[in-house]
């Protein structure tokens, strides 16, 4: 492998490098928002995120495509511990150092987006009661006030309602 090569390599994973450290920002802000139930917030982190993970996989796809021909068997290609070995000595070292950084990133990320998710679903699952209580209130007659007559209870009404 020439050293062109292997420069290209250190430049895709510090890029990667890189981008993990803005999706850890972003995934802090998204939990943020998602706490304080700030709807316009998420949707816009949301694009931004999506954005950044789009740019990931581009990199990932360009790192592939740059060590495919130095490397046999294909599968390898998608784990950089498979295909250190294939490096120059003198740059297995600073490989793994990036490595190590990106996975560790990498892995804060996901559990930062795992949390945000369970959020965001308890977020929902409060939504859909809320709009389950208020549905049943609005097609339930009401017998009190209103001289007596029967009217469809609304939203209203539920400031006494227990949830």
């Amino acid at each position: 492998m020439d050293k062109d090569i292997i420069k290209k390599f250190k430049t895709i994973i510090s890029q990667q490098i890189m981008l993990q450290g803005q999706l850890k920002i972003m995934n802090a802000k998204m939990h943020d928002a998602i706490n304080a139930r700030n709807l316009t917030e998420i949707r816009t982190l949301s694009t931004e995120i999506d954005f950044v993970v789009e740019q990931m996989d581009s990199l990932e796809r360009n790192r592939i495509d740059l060590l495919s021909p130095y490397v046999e068997d294909k599968n390898r290609l998608k784990h950089i511990n498979s295909i250190i070995d294939e490096f120059p000595k003198e740059d297995i070292i600073i490989i793994k150092k990036l490595h190590n950084e990106l996975k560790e990133k990498t892995n804060a990320n996901v559990e930062q987006t795992k949390i945000n998710e369970l959020l965001l679903n308890e977020a929902v699952l409060d939504i859909h009661k809320n709009v389950e209580i208020i549905a049943e209130q609005i097609n339930r007659p009401i017998r009190y006030g209103f001289g007596g007559k029967k009217q469809a209870s609304l939203p209203m009404n539920l400031v006494n309602q227990k949830i």
